[in-house]
């Protein structure tokens, strides 16, 4: 799209050429980095266990739901955070659900009073 964005705008012909260029190699490098990042593993235990993403516990976990995006944003064990996103494309509808129940149960922390002493 911003190939055509480019030729659409008021930059003469070769000017939009050149900077359209640039943007299918920007395109051509982030489509190369995602194609490199890793799996994930993400793990949401039952009970008082901690969650792990990647066999590493996880201090915080928090997931929100946009329509039909699921954003996980977390914190680990050395304050460190981080961020994933999953578009529709990505989970089926089991693991969309899968991924809500255990994100709830999550929430709701064990150790904590649920009512005020």
């Amino acid at each position: 799209m911003a190939v055509v964005a480019l030729f659409g705008s008021a930059l003469t012909r070769a000017g939009a050429g050149a900077a359209s260029v640039l943007a299918i190699g920007y395109d051509l490098h982030l489509l190369r980095r995602y194609l490199r990042s890793p799996v994930r593993r993400l793990v949401i235990p039952g009970g008082t266990s901690a969650c792990t993403l990647d066999g590493a516990a996880l201090a915080r976990l928090a997931v929100q739901w946009r329509g039909p995006l699921a954003f996980l944003a977390w914190c680990d064990v050395a304050g460190q955070r981080g961020h994933l996103v999953w578009w529709p494309d990505t989970l089926d509808a089991h693991q969309r659900r899968e991924l809500r129940l255990a994100a709830d149960e999550a929430a709701v922390s064990p150790t904590v009073a649920a009512v005020a002493p």
